[in-house]
């Protein structure tokens, strides 16, 4: 059963999906200033594509000290 998985960046979030064997597909890149937050992006990908997801990962860009730069 394949995953959603996601690179959310400071300008864009990059989505796909990803199998148990490791493969990567339906790749797509949404531009963050487009959403309210990173799920609102997720639900768009997702409808998009035509799938629905459960489980996934997503890695989130962010300062460790709480500033933004």
């Amino acid at each position: 059963m394949s995953k959603i998985i996601a690179d959310i960046g400071g300008t864009n979030a990059r989505f796909a999906l990803v199998d148990d064997a490791g493969s990567i597909s339906n790749i797509d890149v949404l531009p963050c200033a487009e959403y309210k937050s990173p799920g609102e992006a997720a639900q768009t990908y997702l409808k998009r594509i035509k799938k629905k997801k459960k489980t996934g990962a997503f890695a989130v860009a962010t300062s460790l000290d709480g500033t933004d730069s």
